[in-house]
């Protein structure tokens, strides 16, 4: 048979079942708690974490934005100064059509010019056989005094022609 003692009784069966219940409500409370207070620290640390990211990301922002500004700087100023430069200099083709242009303008002077010496020296070959003509005429008509007026027809004919190169070089030096 069984041993008194060992029958459970309703009264003794309700304070097991209590004392069971207490002992796993006291067990999942305090699991509860634990996982509570680890899920809290996880928590925190993940908020500490996420702002130190965040002051981390905010200064790299900071920082890539001023060097970006850098070069927007530096690229600005290159750009101005390339405008200025622009601004200054000359397109090639222009260059070469103003020197094609001033190498036209400059033949043609020469040529003006080699035409107006041709023109003197035909004038001064022309002068010095009217010289010599009027020369031989004053010789015979005034006899020793003749090589007088060939010497004063020599210089005036000299002095013309010097004169002409004179202004034949004023002119081109002028240009």
């Amino acid at each position: 048979m069984r041993d008194p003692e060992s029958v459970w009784t309703i009264e003794a069966l309700k304070a097991h079942f209590d004392r069971v219940i207490t002992d796993l409500n006291t067990s999942i409370d305090r699991r509860f708690t634990d996982s509570q207070r680890d899920v809290d620290k996880a928590l925190a640390a993940v908020k500490s974490e996420t702002k130190l990211s965040l002051d981390a990301a905010e200064k790299a922002i900071t920082k890539a934005e001023g060097k970006q500004d850098a070069y927007n700087t530096t690229h600005n100023d290159l750009i101005r100064k390339n405008e200025k430069l622009t601004e200054l200099t000359m397109p090639r083709k222009e260059i070469e059509a103003r020197i094609e242009s001033q190498r036209e303008h400059e033949d043609e002077a020469r040529k003006n010019l080699s035409d107006r010496v041709e023109q003197v020296a035909q004038d001064v070959v022309a002068m010095r056989a009217e010289m010599k003509a009027k020369t031989a005429t004053y010789d015979t008509e005034r006899g020793a005094a003749g090589w007088v007026m060939k010497a004063i027809g020599a210089l005036v004919i000299t002095g013309a022609f010097g004169l002409v190169v004179w202004l034949v070089k004023m002119y081109l030096l002028s240009k």
